[in-house]
């Protein structure tokens, strides 16, 4: 039953905390390597203008009933997860990793490092029906987990790609490894096709394993340098080099 507005600055080897209402973290909010687990049954979390978050682990042991916004860059998180709330967006200014089920259902799931790349613990699990960068990775984006169930990915840009999808995925929007990165997506279920108006700039697009079904990125300014190895029931590509 506790209602709390705001937790922070304040400094500890954990916290946990559980909350029936919104709650915004302010300050410096730091467990060093310690983890923050954080639940509401109302409301989501937020953090204020000019906030950190040190933390090893943030992750909710049951969940947050609206969205998780960690929007600032000085944020040092190591770990997110295990997580579930309607969206997530996260601003991290290291390596970050998603453990465990991180789910937001169809929402959407925004990371942005500025430091370190995004990987994803054995294991885990990501629901989401996009998942984004609203600005950018700065290292490579590595979601490998064959049990993932990701609608859309992008629009995103990464030093590299590599993904694995239970199901259908489309891309959208800008998609970007610059012309030395690699995209490689696999599927086990549904193929992979390119949303409307969407461009793709890769030095090569690849699968480890195999697209479960057609293979179809047909947007006119696709910048692809090299396609394959690949895989799929079918390929359709457009390019706008050669």
């Amino acid at each position: 039953n506790n209602q709390i507005g705001t937790l922070g600055p304040v400094k500890a080897t954990g916290i946990q905390l559980t909350n029936s209402q919104s709650l915004a973290l302010a300050g410096l909010v730091s467990v060093g390597s310690g983890s923050i687990d954080v639940n509401t049954t109302s409301g989501g979390v937020t953090q204020a203008t000019g906030g950190t978050i040190v933390a090893g682990t943030f992750t909710s042991g049951t969940s947050i009933a609206s969205g998780l916004t960690l929007a600032s860059a000085n944020n040092q998180i190591g770990t997110l997860g295990p997580v579930k709330a309607t969206g997530i967006q996260l601003t991290d200014s290291q390596a970050l990793t998603l453990a465990g089920l991180v789910s937001v259902g169809s929402g959407a799931i925004d990371v942005t490092t500025t430091a370190g790349g995004v990987t994803q613990a054995s294991g885990g699990t990501i629901v989401a029906g996009t998942f984004t960068s609203g600005t950018s990775i700065a290292s490579g984006l590595t979601l490998a987990s064959g049990t993932n169930q990701i609608g859309t990915l992008g629009p995103i840009k990464a030093t590299g790609i590599k993904l694995t999808d239970s199901q259908a995925l489309a891309l959208s929007g800008l998609v970007h490894v610059g012309s030395s990165g690699t995209i490689d997506i696999a599927t086990t279920a549904g193929g992979v096709t390119q949303a409307s108006g969407g461009t793709i700039v890769a030095g090569t697009f690849t699968t480890g394993t195999s697209i479960a079904s057609g293979l179809t990125l047909a947007s006119t300014a696709n910048q692809i340098g090299t396609l394959g190895p690949v895989k799929a029931t079918g390929i359709q590509l457009t390019n706008s080099q050669s």
